[in-house]
């Protein structure tokens, strides 16, 4: 009995603890990318060769375009996650709301 409820507190810990760092990546990941882009697009112009720095530059404006629109639909999707995860977690403990 002990064995299956500190197997089940180790997952749920264990998945939380997973979650609780995919989201602290993803939300540091994105506020740097729109702080300050210029090293990653720096990183990636420099992993090319010198004559295709042209049309990647004009690719990298392209893509500077719909970035904010990305982060702000990643923040929005992490936070749904989130509430998501908040909710049914609510609704298996309070059987008030099933």
């Amino acid at each position: 009995m002990f064995q299956d409820l500190i197997g089940r507190f180790a997952a749920v810990a264990f998945n939380g603890a997973e979650i609780l760092v995919v989201l602290v990546t993803v939300l540091f990941g994105v506020v740097f990318m729109l702080m300050n882009p210029r090293p990653v697009f720096g990183a990636m112009l420099y992993l090319l060769p010198e004559e295709h720095h042209h049309k990647a530059r004009i690719t990298l404006q392209r893509i500077e375009k719909f970035i904010p629109a990305w982060a702000g639909a990643t923040e929005l999707g992490m936070l749904m996650i989130v509430f998501q995860i908040i909710y049914d977690h609510k609704i298996k403990s309070d059987p008030v709301f099933i």
